[in-house]
């Protein structure tokens, strides 16, 4: 796994060149064990004034675990002083979420210089469904949307709203989403994926996932 981090580490540091940084960034188990990995090996983000935004959220109280922010709370954090961060989120308190949501809506940029996001079992991408089709061609920055799953209420930064930042990491974790991953490739007109709309962006795959990936891209060559 530390490659994993490696690759997606030195990918950033090769890209983001500028000393002031807008960074978006997915919740999740897979992003959980990169925050992690920050703490220790956080040389590209040293001497540069960052912004991290949370791309999406469960309509949950903010100390419950199935939140994104409280997950980025526990595991996002640097000792080092030479970094210097700022963190933004749709909303804290769930009984003022309303307010804190425009909040959140009017701090943010007009782009994001990198998005550091993950695919889920189904494809989707921080919390845009492919069952929400109404809201997929929206120009709004946020938006609400369902999940198959629960907590099936979410809010997330829009389709379009991300598609405008400038690099996009899509980070894949285990066999499942590995085969996903193959399948959109194979057949990258099919909507019923999300990242079938992240095509362009850089694909960062764990071992078992790349193993998933590989096969089942060989296994479509050979057929034919």
């Amino acid at each position: 796994m530390t490659i994993f981090y490696k690759k997606i580490n030195l990918l950033i540091s090769k890209k983001v060149k500028k000393k002031k940084i807008n960074m978006l960034l997915t919740g999740g188990q897979t992003a959980k064990g990169l925050y992690k990995y920050w703490q220790k090996n956080n040389y590209f983000l040293k001497n540069k004034n960052i912004n991290f935004f949370l791309s999406d959220e469960r309509i949950v109280s903010t100390n419950q675990k199935n939140s994104n922010y409280n997950a980025l709370k526990k595991n996002l954090f640097f000792n080092d002083g030479s970094i210097k961060y700022r963190f933004f989120t749709f909303f804290y308190d769930k009984k003022k979420m309303k307010t804190q949501i425009k909040k959140y809506e009017n701090v943010l940029p007009k782009y994001f210089d990198i998005a550091i996001l993950s695919s889920g079992n189904d494809g989707h991408v921080a919390s845009i469904f492919s069952n929400n089709k109404n809201q997929l061609d929206t120009n709004k920055k946020i938006v609400f949307s369902y999940a198959i799953n629960k907590p099936i209420k979410r809010i997330t930064l829009s389709l379009k709203f991300i598609k405008k930042t400038k690099i996009i990491i899509i980070m894949f974790k285990g066999t499942k989403k590995g085969k996903i991953a193959a399948e959109t490739r194979i057949n990258p007109k099919n909507s019923k994926f999300i990242i079938s709309n992240f095509l362009k962006s850089y694909w960062i795959f764990d071992k078992k996932a790349h193993t998933a990936y590989r096969k089942k891209l060989l296994n479509k060559n050979l057929k034919n």
